[in-house]
Formats: C-alpha cells, sequence, structure tokens
C-alpha cells in the first residue's frame, strides 16, 4: 500500500515528466527532419547497372502529372495516379534498355542523317507550334524551312534531340527487319 500512495503522491511529477518527454520527442522528431526521413530518397531501382533515382524518377512523374492536367483540364488521382507512375516507371526502364541496346550494337546519327531529318520530317512539337502554322492552322513546311535558314535560330537543342532519337529508330528498323512470320501463323490470324 505504502507504494501506491508514493505513486498516488507523484502522478503530477510523473505526468509532467512524461508530457514534457513527449513534448521533446515531437520537437526533436518532426522539427528536425524527423518527417523527411520517411520521404523516399536514393536509388529507387537499377536495371542492368544502371541506377534510377528518386529525383530523376519523381521529375518524370511530376511532369506527366502537369501533362495529365494540360490534357484533361481536371486534377488526376487514384488510379490514375498509380497509371500515371507505372507509365513512368516502365518507359525510365525501357529508355536505359534500349540506350544499352544502341551502344552494344554502336548505331548512332551521321551528320548527314540528322540534317536529312531536320530539313524534311520536322518533330512533332515542331509542326504543333503556332509559328510554322498557316492561316488554317495547318503546319506551312515554306514557314519552318524559312526559320531553318534565319542564321540567328539556334537549332541545336532540336539537333540534340535528333541525335538520340535516330539511333533508337534504327534499332526498331532492325527489330522490324528480323522479325519473320511463317506462313502458318499467317493463316491463323485471319
Amino acid at each position: 500500500m505504502a507504494v501506491m500512495n508514493r505513486m498516488r503522491e507523484n502522478t503530477k511529477t510523473i505526468l509532467l515528466i512524461l508530457v514534457f518527454a513527449f513534448i521533446l520527442t515531437i520537437i526533436f522528431s518532426w522539427g528536425m527532419g524527423g518527417l523527411k526521413r520517411n520521404q523516399p530518397r536514393g536509388i529507387i531501382a537499377s536495371v542492368n547497372n544502371v541506377e534510377i533515382s528518386y529525383e530523376q524518377f519523381n521529375e518524370r512523374y511530376r511532369a506527366a502529372i502537369q501533362s495529365q492536367r494540360d490534357r484533361t483540364g481536371s486534377e488526376p488521382e487514384g488510379y490514375q495516379l498509380r497509371q500515371i507512375e507505372n507509365q513512368v516507371f516502365e518507359t525510365l526502364v525501357q529508355q536505359i534498355l534500349l540506350e544499352q541496346e544502341v551502344k552494344k550494337l554502336k548505331l548512332h546519327a551521321t551528320d548527314q542523317e540528322i540534317l536529312d531529318e531536320i530539313k524534311n520530317n520536322p518533330p512533332e512539337f515542331l509542326k504543333s507550334n503556332a509559328a510554322f502554322k498557316d492561316s488554317s492552322g495547318a503546319f506551312d513546311m515554306n514557314k519552318y524551312r524559312q526559320a531553318l535558314d534565319n542564321p540567328a535560330a539556334d537549332w541545336r537543342p532540336i539537333e540534340n534531340a535528333i541525335r538520340s532519337q535516330i539511333p533508337r529508330l534504327k534499332l526498331f528498323n532492325l527489330l522490324r527487319a528480323s522479325v519473320v512470320v511463317r506462313s502458318e501463323e499467317r493463316r491463323v490470324g485471319k
């Protein structure tokens, strides 16, 4: 009974110590970065020894969400967010695998191929640019070629994009050319 009486007498002191310890825990844990530890950091995946960082994934994920907002005019949620997350991750993995295969096969773009592609097959984002459209809203190849002839224009970003795109196109063409469909398989598809 003496123990119980002592506990009753010291209840206020014990409660004050517990409350003080709780407050200190909150301050040190949450206030000094405790919540930040729960945020993903570092490497989220490795594909054939090429690492995908959280920052790299998150940057593309946020861009994909913004693109979805721009397309639909509404905020993606629930299933759509998971779908975007999966698409972004799959795209990152595919890009790594494609780049590795391009290097393995030593595919590259020549300066002439880049020049031909820029002159004759402008990228889609340039075709949709208002500066290269006529009064009806259709892409105007003459306006595009005039812009190409402008010595003040900087085409290096487009050139770099095409330089990385051509080897992938060569890889796809190699894959397409190597696919053989036997006559029995053609009849099954009909």
